[in-house]
């Protein structure tokens, strides 16, 4: 099982999901910033791109990049 922390606003929330997750011993496979205009992407039908530039496709990278390395068994 991994975690994965999810629209975080500042530092501080990242800290405190950071610290949490291990708090339980669950590995954070990362932690997504909270960003108004994916939501607003996605009700209106579009695409993760027309939310315009922002960390959201970098941390889906890392997501990604982290799944990589896991073992299924």
């Amino acid at each position: 099982m991994y975690g994965l922390g999810n629209k975080a606003r500042d530092v501080t929330d990242r800290d405190f999901l950071r610290r949490a997750a291990d708090e339980h011993g669950i590995p954070l496979a990362a932690v997504m910033s909270y960003d108004p205009s994916v939501a607003d992407a996605d009700r209106a039908g579009l695409a993760l791109a027309a939310a315009g530039p922002g960390p959201v496709p970098a941390e889906i990278d890392q997501v990604i990049q982290f799944l990589h390395g896991c073992v299924v068994r």
